[in-house]
């Protein structure tokens, strides 16, 4: 029975990491067809922007993109303090806020700053990053690319040489994650352009699945406790 238990446990968080891969993708495409080819999830371009704006003297885009920096900034700090200083579940937190965030960026028109437009997904984006971060033991984003293809591209490059197990089993969790995210990609591509903006409304729905698996994460921790209080 434990083992069934254990078993189902890590079901269900590799199927939550899926659905956040997927929620990853379809904001990091939404960011970029909603809002003028810029992307939300990451601010390496946005901190090369504060940088080529502040020597070309363009005060008004330079203060718009700190305040997105700050948002990406203040999101990680607010998830650490909450994590140190309270017991809510940062996973309900994290779902939660994506919520509201996702329901915030339906009703920004399209004749703001692209960059305004981006702030709710700063946000949002940083706090998944932190909260979501990783499954099976790997760290494996659910809001980025790079790196897990890297991961990927190691594995199957070690698993043909070697031919170990365990480089097979990074090479699929990481194979796994790109596939989602490019699904959530390619689902927001033919959203979005139906939607146009409204379509962040939509990707609450995976978030709703996520959350169900979080309460249903709970239920197993709970039940594997009460086995292993049995067994002692």
């Amino acid at each position: 029975m434990k083992e069934k238990v254990i078993f189902l446990q890590k079901k269900t968080d590799l199927n939550l990491h899926r659905i956040m891969c997927f929620v990853g993708g379809f904001m990091g495409a939404y960011a970029i067809l909603i809002r003028s080819d810029n992307l939300g999830s990451a601010q390496t371009s946005n901190m090369i922007y504060i940088v080529l704006q502040l020597l070309g003297r363009d005060l008004p885009s330079v203060l718009i993109r700190l305040g997105g920096l700050f948002l990406y900034f203040a999101a990680i700090e607010l998830t650490v303090l909450l994590e140190k200083r309270t017991n809510i579940s940062l996973k309900k937190y994290a779902l939660l806020t994506e919520g509201i965030c996702l329901f915030i960026l339906g009703f920004l028109p399209l004749t703001i700053d692209p960059v305004l437009g981006l702030y709710p997904i700063f946000f949002m984006m940083s706090t998944q990053w932190c909260v979501f971060h990783g499954t099976a033991g790997y760290n494996c984003s659910t809001i980025f690319s790079t790196n897990n293809f890297k991961q990927f591209s190691l594995a199957l490059g070690n698993y043909v040489s070697e031919k170990d197990e365990a480089y097979q089993e990074k090479m699929l969790l990481f194979g796994n994650s790109l596939l989602f995210f490019h699904i959530g990609v390619a689902v927001s591509f033919f959203i979005c352009r139906f939607f146009q903006v409204k379509a962040s409304f939509l990707a609450i729905i995976p978030l709703a699945f996520a959350l169900y698996l979080v309460f249903k994460e709970e239920r197993l921790d709970e039940k594997f406790s009460e086995l292993s209080a049995q067994t002692v």
